[in-house]
């Protein structure tokens, strides 16, 4: 297991004295719990409730290629689109299955795992609106903090797991082809310029989803001051 299991019963969890609580761990959860599971370790005296609406994350998460398994089962929310009108003509009511992960981890233990940066186009606009500190060279050195990157550029600094893609298919390589002669070139897309055709860097990492339960949780779960609440939904 990469989690410690309470030890208290739901009710006892209510009146224990809890200094910091956190509802979930997904990829959309980061700034909220996983940072802040990182920034914790070293206030031994502050205990900490995750509050995961789902369970802990199914083996087969661990393994990439299996994450179409885990779509509609229990470690899926199971929603669906509304009734599209000029689309998905051939599905059943004109709505298609919308997966998200409901386990420890949240979407990263089923998503397809490309990682792209931000555009240094958007982080420059919001700064040039009134807020400071939000320009791209200002918020790259939190991407870099956050990853543990093997690949082209030397970043091993964080804890998210990033590899360049190993393998690929005569279709894939048949269209950066085609890029480069339409004019656009080979471009890392995790690179300040964003514009162009590449393979997708990825959340793994020797062959196995960098899920934020392998990258967060795992390495805090035995910590004395961290405790997980499974199966609690907050509304």
């Amino acid at each position: 297991m990469i989690y410690r299991v309470s030890r208290f019963i739901p009710g006892a969890i209510v009146r224990m004295m809890v200094m910091v609580m956190l509802r979930g761990a997904g990829r959309h959860d980061y700034d909220a719990s996983d940072h802040l599971l990182t920034q914790y370790d070293f206030i031994v005296e502050w205990r900490v409730l995750l509050l995961e609406a789902g369970g802990p994350p199914p083996p087969e998460s661990v393994v990439p290629a299996l994450n179409v398994v885990l779509m509609q089962s229990d470690a899926d929310w199971n929603y669906f689109t509304v009734p599209q009108k000029h689309a998905l003509r051939g599905y059943v009511n004109n709505a298609c299955h919308f997966p998200l992960g409901r386990a420890l981890g949240g979407s990263s233990t089923m998503n397809w795992m490309m990682y792209v940066r931000g555009n240094r186009r958007d982080y420059d606009n919001w700064e040039a609106m009134g807020n400071p500190g939000w320009q791209y060279e200002d918020v790259l050195k939190y991407f870099k903090k956050a990853e543990d990157y093997r690949g082209n550029r030397n970043v091993d600094t964080g804890p998210s797991s990033v590899d360049n893609k190993r393998w690929g298919t005569p279709i894939m390589h048949a269209i950066l082809k085609a890029g480069q002669q339409l004019g656009y070139k080979i471009i890392d897309p995790n690179g300040p310029e964003q514009i162009g055709f590449s393979i997708p860097d990825m959340t793994q990492k020797e062959g196995r989803r960098g899920s934020t339960a392998e990258a967060y949780i795992k390495p805090a779960s035995n910590r004395p001051n961290l405790h997980v609440a499974f199966n609690a939904h907050v509304t």
